[in-house]
């Protein structure tokens, strides 16, 4: 794996956590090896990649993505259940929640997003559940953060 990002991609993650210094990161590194590990032994969801931390015996990961349908289609880390970061009613995405209304929440965002976990040859899935590398580059700008040959083809490079 490599987990030697370029510049670009360190600049945008330290970008990301100075905008949002209140969300905690989880690296693709330790996610990765939660998986490795069973550690299920752990409630996280992760939520585009964002995890939040339940910390009590039922012990399975949750993976929450928030970005748009046509990005999760393309692909996702398995398992993960695509949210609409826009709604109005933060009800639901507590509702998706396993009842644990004693227990605190934390959340966490997967540092580097997807990009980083793609471009590290971590496994990611279709739509349809097929395996992957390949991943929505969201705009041509952003796509940068992605190596050339991960990048889904189909979004027009005056996108963005």
């Amino acid at each position: 794996m490599d987990s030697n990002p370029g510049i670009a991609m360190r600049l945008t993650i330290k970008g990301i956590q100075a905008k949002f210094s209140s969300v905690k990161d989880v690296s693709t590194e330790t996610l990765a090896k939660w998986f490795q590990d069973g550690e299920e032994k752990k409630h996280h969801t992760v939520l585009m990649y964002v995890i939040l931390d339940l910390t009590f015996d039922l012990h399975v990961i949750l993976l929450k993505d928030c970005r748009e349908p046509a990005e999760f289609e393309v692909s996702h880390l398995e398992g993960a259940k695509r949210i609409d970061w826009e709604t109005a009613d933060p009800q639901e995405l507590l509702d998706t929640l396993p009842s644990v209304s004693d227990k605190d929440v934390q959340v966490y965002n997967l540092e580097g997003s997807i990009f980083k976990w793609a471009n590290e040859g971590r496994p990611m899935v279709t739509s349809s559940g097929q395996k992957t590398r390949l991943c929505h580059p969201f705009s041509a700008v952003w796509g940068k953060l992605l190596k050339s040959e991960l990048r889904s083809k189909g979004l027009s490079e005056s996108q963005g």
